[in-house]
């Protein structure tokens, strides 16, 4: 079995600490959180099999946010595309209440809870949501 690891190094005023090991403790929850205070809320959340399989690039383009969602794994051939659920924190979009797909138009229904945004694209092999104010 593998030992955790703790690295503590002096930074500026203060000090820093890492904690590393094989796999989280029983209180993940308070894991999870002190890497969100640590390293902030994260821009986005998904799968970790979509995280593998797909790239994101969230941007703004005028006043739009926009994010593309490719899929990084086209195979020659009988290409399957599959849904991707989203969560973006509600902070990030400000107003933009409203979000369309590229080229389509169509609207992605969005629904807030606890602070974040959620949604689902289905990209084949590629989506781009673009979010704006009103409608």
């Amino acid at each position: 079995a593998q030992n955790p690891t703790i690295l503590r190094k002096k930074a500026g005023k203060g000090q820093s600490l890492l904690v590393a090991g094989k796999t989280l403790p029983v209180a993940a929850e308070f894991w999870s959180d002190l890497i969100k205070l640590a390293l902030g809320e994260p821009s986005y959340v998904v799968s970790a099999a979509h995280a593998r399989r797909f790239r994101f690039i969230f941007t703004q383009v005028g006043s739009a946010r926009v994010l593309h969602v490719i899929d990084a794994n086209v195979p020659p051939a009988n290409y399957q595309p599959v849904s991707v659920e989203m969560s973006l924190p509600a902070r990030q979009l400000g107003e933009r209440n409203h979000a369309t797909l590229a080229g389509s138009g169509d609207a992605v229904k969005l629904a807030e809870k606890d602070g974040r945004i959620d949604f689902t694209v289905r990209p084949d092999p590629v989506a781009t949501v673009v979010f704006r104010n009103g409608q």
